[in-house]
């Protein structure tokens, strides 16, 4: 099979693809973001392109139009599917404007991978289908991002930086979900979704307290990411 390409700027989402892709025995190339995602695809052909929706500087519909404009008049069409946190049909039009052939919402589990793997690709996906690699790389990964991304929106708060609190925000939910992590999900939607600042500074304070109670239970979430 050619190699697939993951692009996804946040660490624990492009580990956590990585974590269920590699049993399975899939070829695949990771990307940090947008740009050198673009830079990948000049340079090789994939199968298939998973990419994010919300990234820095190019983000995913970009990185999309980029391709495309590549693609333009070599006779192939690399399918492109986006994985995001966004709300699916929300966004589909804007994804089908720019040429992404699909989405598919976070979290995304392996057996959401192997359906569009096999869907787009028409290859039947064969290896291990048992417990993901490098759970315990993913779990504390993902707790180092978290512990970041809540002091950046804490700085953020303080210096009345909504736009960077809400790209913070968007990114640790995409995390949370990936990683099962209901509370802080659900919490990041909140906060999110606040107007005024009290109100942000009150559900940031719940989002802290929530993410003291999933350190304090690793191994529990350890236990549930390695039966995904």
């Amino acid at each position: 099979m050619t190699p697939i390409l993951i692009v996804d700027d946040n660490a624990v989402n492009r580990l956590a693809l990585e974590a269920l892709l590699r049993p399975l025995a899939v070829p695949f190339v990771l990307a940090d973001g947008g740009a050198s995602a673009v830079v990948a695809f000049e340079r090789a052909e994939f199968s298939l392109v998973l990419i994010d929706l919300v990234m820095p500087v190019v983000d995913g519909f970009e990185a999309a139009r980029r391709m495309r404009a590549h693609e333009f008049g070599s006779g192939r069409r690399t399918p492109i599917v986006a994985v995001t946190a966004l709300d699916a049909d929300a966004v589909r039009a804007r994804c089908l404007a720019v040429g992404i052939d699909d989405v598919a919402g976070k979290p995304i589990d392996r057996a959401v991978i192997v359906a569009q793997i096999e869907k787009w690709t028409g290859e039947h996906v064969a290896g291990d289908r048992g417990a993901p690699e490098d759970v315990g790389k993913l779990v504390d990964t993902f707790l180092v991002v978290t512990r970041k991304l809540l002091a950046e929106i804490d700085v953020a708060l303080a210096t009345h930086d909504e736009p960077r609190v809400r790209r913070a925000v968007h990114e640790l939910r995409g995390a949370a979900l990936q990683m099962n992590a209901p509370e802080i999900a659900r919490l990041c939607r909140e906060l999110d979704a606040a107007e005024h600042e009290d109100e942000m500074l009150a559900v940031y304070a719940s989002l802290a307290h929530a993410f003291a109670r999933v350190k304090s239970h690793e191994t529990k979430m350890k236990s549930v990411w390695s039966t995904t």
